[in-house]
């Protein structure tokens, strides 16, 4: 599986660096994709390690490989602050973050057996066959929810028809909304941190047919995401204003 993970997404990466350098963006933010690329390519690894732990409820492995790399990026950032460096080397700090992650990972999976590279052509038909419905789908949650930010880097702005963009540039655009975006994303992370903890229970109740269990887990699972996600929307919509200005500071505040 590590060798087919690895031969796809060096496949993937291949026809991106393509698209890159057709699209019209500044040198600056060619590089930064470049660099934070080598991070992409350890955090799509990791993923591999991640569904390992999961599906043997094991996940807290996983949580103390990430607060090291976050911890790693925090400090990094802080002191890219006092130097007043540019913004690729916070890409540098993020990237070496992601890959401290990885081997953190790796160090437990070592523990277990030794993990590398293969390829086994039958393995790999058998697994794609099984994989490609997955990978629409994630794809298309993927065009769903980063597309606007796509489009909004590229295209005239005066045809956005967010009309109060409408005077900036296309990198300033993408800033504002990024910003509003990302908020979004954090308070929509706590239901689907605890989903991906329910996964591997509903996954072996789905496979050993008990559809009791799987009935109530899911029930719970639905109930709590819901208890959870309501006073988040709440709080976020009253205290939106407060917010932003704390994460990004005045000059964001239109991304209310």
């Amino acid at each position: 599986i590590l060798g087919l993970r690895i031969t796809s997404v060096l496949m993937f990466f291949l026809i991106s660096f393509l698209l890159l350098f057709v699209l019209p963006y500044d040198a600056t933010i060619k590089k930064g994709i470049l660099i934070y690329a080598i991070g992409m390519f350890f955090y799509m690894l990791n993923n591999l390690i991640f569904a390992f732990f999961q599906n043997r409820v094991e996940v807290y492995k996983n949580s103390i490989a990430d607060i090291c790399g976050r911890i790693i990026v925090l400090f990094g950032v802080i002191i890219l602050i006092k130097l007043n460096l540019n913004i690729l080397w916070v890409i540098w700090v993020s990237t070496f973050g992601i890959i401290v992650n990885f081997f953190i990972n790796y160090s437990f999976i070592l523990k277990r057996f030794f993990l590398y590279p293969t390829i086994n052509i039958k393995i790999w038909k058998k697994v794609l066959k099984n994989a490609i419905p997955l990978a629409v789908v994630y794809v298309l949650y993927t065009l769903f929810f980063q597309i606007d930010f796509f489009l909004l880097s590229i295209l005239p702005i005066g045809h956005v028809i967010l009309g109060f963009l409408k005077n900036m540039t296309n990198i300033e655009a993408v800033g504002i909304y990024g910003v509003a975006f990302r908020i979004i994303t954090v308070v929509m992370a706590f239901p689907a941190v605890f989903m991906t903890l329910i996964f591997p229970f509903i996954s072996r109740f789905v496979k050993n047919n008990n559809l009791k269990k799987l009935k109530r887990y899911f029930q719970y699972s639905v109930d709590f995401s819901l208890i959870l996600a309501i006073p988040l929307m709440i709080v976020a919509i009253i205290l939106a204003p407060q917010i932003v200005y704390l994460i990004a500071g005045k000059e964001f505040i239109a991304s209310v």
